[in-house]
């Protein structure tokens, strides 16, 4: 081949190029070469066959629709220029555009392209889309699609799909209704994905996509028609979504947000939810606010992750719905492929979310899971308290919550009233009858204990314990008003009060303390009824009695 002549069509080169004018790089195209430029490609047009390749279209050049009528194909073109293709249908292979491009409604097909500036679909007739396919196409930083106005149609149900793109800055649906699918799969990086006022009577599936910084679907509505064998369901699922809004949008069926994971903010406000809604595995970083959205059908929120707050007071639910193992922490191990350990309590925004729940599950003679909402619901109530304006009877309704709490976690902890008994029982039993266990200290002389602990000087180890219960009681308070877990806390702390107590007394056997924790065998002896009696008394009936209603709690059936 002669160094003179073109690679591609073996025309004479362009200056110092390797290719003709037509198909040379373009980055340097001077103004008085268009002409050279036009003639050439209208020589290079009028012997194709319908497609043409390596063609670059200078910025100075103009492409009009009427000198392409017989070419659909074009492969490995590069456009320098803004094109408009308002009436044009052709498959693009390889081609890279470096301005904005404006497509119509109609067939068009991209495979492989490189896209480096904004892409606009309009309607521009009455007839109806077809299909617009970007297929393994390359969308550079700042780049978006903008939909106005369309209504997306095939009567051979041709799918419109966004697949294995890399980068696509924005991608906005205004106005448009969608009569066929529309997937997403597999976008990386999409900085905005938007659907203003669009009507969809087909599927819209958004699939392993990760890191969209906005997802909005607002004012929407998701319908079946009548006559239709497409069926209107919606599902994102597997996708990393940081801010979404799906405001004011019906979804008349499914809705499915299966482990797909809202990293910063989400709003549901004025949602409705005519069947199935499915949260299942989904991960909320941040607060969820169902406002005024309506559940009409049935409703998982199974082993869903929320680490903020869940509001649900002003929530309908019309239908079933499952919470079953819905947590604060992800339980799941990637190791494993399975779920470890026990679900952990949420955040709730106010009593009334925690009651919702707690009576989703007491329908379904869940006793086990209501009773954790049944403890937030009393924490709420709890905090309640404390913002309303004082009235006759709220500072007496604060100590008996704040009592029932510190006792027992409302019930729902019998390690807790386990561990005031043991406590108490203790103390009373050392305050109130230390001076009447002198017969310990003679057995433990049997053992040879050190004498020097169990002397007469009996007011100096009642100052050291006294001092021990005081701290401890301030720990747990503390404890239990920051929702601490404290399990492990108390068994250490009853183990620690229990050596204590008969490394002061010499109690071994602590037969003065069971003997106490029985209020009934104390009114067997001659003891007299003394106030501290009395109290002491009241105290064991009421946690022996919460000790009972927790491990009750915790296993009994409805």
């Amino acid at each position: 081949m002669s160094k003179y002549e073109c690679e591609v069509c073996k025309e004479r080169v362009y200056k110092d190029n390797s290719k003709c004018i037509v198909h040379c790089n373009k980055t340097d195209f001077k103004e008085e070469d268009l002409n050279y430029f036009e003639t050439s490609l209208s020589s290079l047009l009028s012997t194709s066959s319908g497609s043409i390749e390596y063609i670059h279209f200078p910025k100075q050049y103009k492409l009009e629709e009427k000198n392409f009528i017989n070419i659909n194909e074009f492969t490995n073109c590069h456009f320098y220029n803004t094109i408009k293709l308002l009436s044009f249908e052709g498959n693009y292979s390889n081609c890279t555009f470096y301005k904005n491009i404006i497509i119509n409604d109609k067939i068009n097909k991209f495979v492989k392209c490189n896209f480096k500036s904004a892409i606009t679909i309009i309607k521009i007739s009455e007839d109806k889309i077809f299909i617009n396919l970007f297929e393994e196409c390359n969308f550079n930083k700042n780049k978006h699609f903008l939909f106005k106005n369309i209504e997306f149609t095939s009567e051979n149900k041709i799918e419109i799909l966004f697949s294995n793109l890399t980068i696509i800055n924005k991608i906005y649906f205004s106005n448009c209704e969608f009569k066929n699918d529309l997937k997403l799969n597999k976008l990386f990086h999409l900085k905005r994905l938007h659907f203003n006022a669009c009507r969809f009577s087909s599927r819209l599936e958004v699939l392993n996509c990760k890191n969209i910084d906005e997802f909005s679907l607002r004012n929407s509505v998701f319908k079946t028609l009548s006559l239709s064998d497409d069926v209107a369901k919606v599902k994102i699922q597997f996708c990393e979504i940081y801010n979404a809004n799906f405001y004011n949008t019906s979804f008349d069926e499914l809705a499915d947000f299966y482990q797909t994971k809202f990293l910063n903010s989400v709003n549901f406000e004025r949602t409705d939810f005519n069947k199935i809604s499915v949260f299942s595995e989904c991960e909320f970083d941040c607060n969820v606010d169902f406002k005024y959205a309506k559940f009409l059908g049935k409703s998982i929120f199974r082993d869903t992750v929320i680490k903020g707050k869940l509001n649900l007071r002003d929530t309908i639910f019309n239908d079933e719905a499952n919470f079953l193992d819905i947590t604060s922490h992800s339980r799941w191990n990637v190791k494993k492929q399975k779920f470890i350990g026990e679900p952990l309590d949420i955040k709730v925004e106010n009593r009334e979310t925690a009651r919702v729940i707690k009576d989703c599950f007491d329908k379904q003679n869940n006793i086990i899971e209501a009773n954790r909402f049944y403890k937030l619901e009393m924490q709420k109530r709890t905090k309640e308290l404390f913002i309303l304006h004082e009235n006759d009877n709220s500072l007496f309704e604060k100590f008996v919550f704040i009592f029932h709490r510190l006792s027992s976690n409302h019930s729902q902890s019998w390690a807790l009233s386990l561990f005031w008994i043991i406590i108490i029982s203790l103390g009373y039993t050392y305050y109130f009858t230390g001076n009447e266990i002198s017969d310990n200290y003679l057995l433990v002389k049997e053992f040879q204990f050190t004498e020097v602990f169990f002397d007469s000087n009996f007011s100096e180890h009642k100052v050291f314990y006294q001092l021990f219960l005081f701290i401890l009681a301030w720990l747990i308070f503390l404890l239990l008003l920051f929702d601490f877990h404290i399990s492990g806390f108390l068994f250490s702390i009853t183990l620690v009060s229990i050596g204590i107590y008969i490394f002061t007394t010499g109690e071994y056997k602590l037969l003065d303390v069971v003997d106490n924790i029985n209020p009934f065998s104390i009114m067997t002896g001659k003891v007299k009824l003394t106030l501290s009696l009395l109290l002491y008394k009241t105290f064991i009936g009421y946690l022996l009695y919460q000790l009972i209603i927790s491990i009750r709690q915790n296993t009994r059936r409805k």
